[in-house]
């Protein structure tokens, strides 16, 4: 198949909105986990977990190096600043707090490499989402500024030939149907002049 310069240029603005929505779409994604001793990683969003079971389960939020970090949540008993554990390369923060019956939402702020570790038997059920509501916000203005672009180069490399098309499907028709007058009294009488030769 021969491709010419506009074939090759709407070809790269496909390709732009197909990896610009991938990225966008597994951008905001969330993670899900769920089983007993659950480790996972917190980001920047909000971590919502649901403990099934009647008693509170203890839980460590674990981060590494000397950076502190802090646990905001509306859940009483939740929130709390982490303390430094150790010295040197083996340095890490540690905050320790017991998850209560139910399910409970909270968000961790700064800290590097910060970690959900329990050991508990129960099976807890936990979302992570990838970042904040704001920045979730802008990255779907930016994906989707990014898709209206490229179709706008598309349609313009191709001189806004679907403009055309729709215009001229929505044209109207350049003659009118001949309305039939003839009814059922047979064909319409016509007068003709008097040719009769005169002296």
């Amino acid at each position: 198949m021969k491709m010419n310069g506009t074939t090759l240029k709407i070809a790269a603005a496909a390709v732009v909105i197909v990896g610009i929505l991938f990225w966008g779409l597994t951008s905001i994604g969330s993670k899900s986990f769920s089983g007993a001793n659950l480790n996972f990683g917190a980001n920047a969003g909000p971590i919502t977990v649901t403990n099934p079971s009647d008693s509170p389960v203890d839980v460590q939020m674990v981060g590494t190096g000397s950076r502190g970090f802090s646990v905001v949540s509306a859940v009483e008993g939740l929130a709390g600043t982490s303390a430094k554990q150790g010295t040197g390369t083996t340095t890490t923060q540690l905050l320790e707090f017991k998850l209560p019956a139910g399910t409970s939402e909270f968000t961790v702020v700064k800290g590097t490499d910060v970690k959900f570790v329990t050991t508990s038997p129960t099976v807890l059920q936990a979302i992570v989402a990838p970042m904040t509501s704001d920045s979730v916000r802008s990255t779907l203005l930016f994906t989707l500024a990014v898709v209206v672009i490229s179709l706008f180069f598309m349609s313009y490399v191709t001189d806004h030939a679907w403009i055309n098309m729709i215009r001229g499907k929505a044209a109207v028709p350049a003659y009118m149907p001949i309305a039939n007058t003839d009814t059922a009294q047979g064909a319409t009488i016509r007068a003709f002049g008097d040719n009769r030769k005169h002296d």
